[in-house]
């Protein structure tokens, strides 16, 4: 088939785009395994040894899912040089899209929640609140985004060009205006949710910095402001270009940026926030995360600071020992103690007196 050659530079420019998109992909793919491969050891002595509570839970789904969603995305979106079938295609995206995609992304929000709700330090009530906010704002992109995913997922058999460049599937890409207009909706009220979330992480922190000592910045390192702010940066980015998709296009470097980058950076951040969270030394914050997220420490967590430890393990006993309930045995063996030192010449309470 001849092409003239506007056609020709047309389909250079898209071939350039997805092949664009691939490198970025890979390189935020290859990050991720990185970053899991060097603090592997920290996940295996600070969260292994948790109970399983919400924080644990959260963070193993947030660390493993990634993986899942890479290994799905390798077979959509790199040239694999495997032909694989309209049906193939279609199953796998819905795997993809619908249940890892949102798996990740709705468990970074519910730990930006909890982690400002300990910050704040606020009653539960206020918690239930800000679910109760979230899911009214989550449910309806749910229902939303399940009839997009439905028409985007439709795929048809492998075209000429995807097959002599590698790809396995071949997209319909065509969306009807209500899809269109069903995206731009669903973009619309992420990005609401995404700044309503951002006004909050603002107060909090200003809540913060006007009742602790230090200065805002001392207050932002402290309380993992920098992964906070850079997580709901990301949510902001990912929903901006979503209210944008239909002039974007199918195919765009944003788009390409955002889903990499909220199904591989935004579970580092929301981990590694966990982990803070978890070693927090604020009082008011170690409560709120030991009733919300992971419990008391237990046996075995790394987790806190032990630098005050003794060396050989064993607690140093106090020096004054008080009487009181239940200590009657103990005053009997310290009056048959003094009994038996002052028959060998020696009084440890004269010998404070003399030396008084």
């Amino acid at each position: 088939m001849s092409l003239t050659p506007e056609e020709i530079s047309e389909l250079t420019d898209e071939v350039s785009l997805w092949f664009t998109q691939d490198y970025i992909s890979v390189g935020l793919w290859t990050f991720y395994f990185y970053h899991y491969l060097t603090t592997l050891g920290e996940e295996v002595s600070t969260i292994w040894p948790q109970k399983w509570r919400t924080g644990k839970i959260l963070f193993l789904l947030l660390r493993y899912i990634p993986i899942c969603y890479i290994v799905l995305a390798v077979l959509l979106q790199l040239r694999i040089h495997i032909d694989l079938t309209p049906k193939v295609c279609q199953r796998v995206y819905i795997a993809e899209a619908t249940v890892i995609r949102r798996v990740g992304i709705y468990g970074a929000e519910v730990v930006i929640l909890l982690c400002l709700h300990a910050l704040l330090g606020a009653r539960r009530r206020y918690l239930a609140l800000l679910i109760l906010i979230y899911m009214g704002l989550t449910i309806p992109v749910i229902i939303l985004a399940n009839r997009l995913d439905s028409e985007v997922s439709r795929a048809i058999p492998l075209s000429e060009l995807d097959q002599e460049l590698g790809y396995g599937c071949t997209w319909e890409g065509d969306l009807s205006p209500n899809i269109v207009k069903i995206e731009v909706i669903v973009g619309y009220i992420s990005l609401a949710k995404a700044t309503s979330m951002a006004i909050l992480m603002i107060s909090v922190f200003l809540v913060r910095y006007r009742n602790t000592t230090g200065t805002l910045l001392h207050v932002l390192r402290r309380d993992s402001g920098v992964h906070l702010f850079s997580l709901i940066a990301l949510r902001l980015f990912a929903a901006v270009a979503g209210s944008f998709a239909e002039l974007l296009g199918f195919y765009n470097i944003p788009d390409a940026i955002v889903i990499s980058g909220q199904y591989t950076i935004s579970p580092i951040l929301a981990c590694r926030l966990l982990l803070n969270m978890r070693k927090s030394e604020d009082p008011g914050v170690q409560k709120s995360v030991s009733s919300l997220l992971f419990g008391p420490p237990v046996p075995g967590d790394n987790s806190e600071d032990n630098d005050d430890d003794e060396p050989t393990g064993i607690p140093l006993r106090p020096v004054r020992r008080y009487a009181g309930l239940g200590r009657q045995g103990d005053a009997k063996g310290g009056a048959a103690r003094r009994d038996a030192e002052a028959e060998v010449g020696t009084d440890p309470v004269a010998e404070n007196n003399e030396g008084l």
